[in-house]
């Protein structure tokens, strides 16, 4: 019998520009210290959304269960957090996709992250690192690529009892010069 893959949750951690002084650091909290990290010079939502699509459909394509989840579903991060913790104790896939900033300015392009140590989280990695790299590969206009890194991320810090990868898919920038403002499309 073949096993089916655990599902996945792409998680996308940062707000959208508009509700940085919307979504709390805790339930009825007045701290908004999550969301003013937005990522991408604030601007990174405005293709995160549609990209994660993209990766969901295709997941899906290949029989993937994959729902995507962005803290304005929660109103608060204390709730995002405790979700994003359940699922990944339930042996969910927890994988934060990004869009590096600009390279240079913050940025690299292509890579993976894990937290130190943990062996399922690098082989989770290693898989999404292969692909990147034959992506970036094909597209070294995009970003420039590095190996998966160890930086400290809460997200992967919250979803620890599962497998989880942060994912960074190319700068920003450099895919808005390359294709234009509307490169999800």
């Amino acid at each position: 019998m073949i096993e089916s893959p655990p599902p996945i949750v792409i998680v996308l951690d940062h707000v959208k520009p508009e509700n940085v002084w919307n979504i709390p650091d805790r339930r009825g909290g007045n701290t908004y210290n999550a969301a003013r990290a937005t990522g991408a010079d604030g601007r990174e939502r405005e293709h995160q959304d549609d990209a994660a699509q993209i990766v969901k459909e295709e997941l899906e394509r290949l029989g993937v269960d994959v729902e995507i989840k962005t803290p304005e579903d929660f109103g608060n991060y204390q709730d995002y957090d405790a979700y994003i913790r359940s699922q990944s104790s339930m042996g969910y896939i927890i994988l934060p996709l990004h869009f590096d900033a600009e390279v240079g300015k913050g940025g690299v392009g292509f890579l993976t992250r894990v937290r130190p140590g943990d062996i399922e989280d690098k082989k989770l990695a290693d898989r999404i690192d292969k692909a990147l790299f034959n992506f970036y590969t094909e597209n070294q206009e995009l970003g420039n690529y590095r190996n998966t890194d160890y930086l400290a991320n809460m997200t992967l810090n919250v979803a620890s009892p599962g497998p989880a990868t942060l994912v960074e898919m190319g700068s920003m920038v450099a895919w808005e010069e390359h294709y234009g403002t509307s490169f999800t499309s």
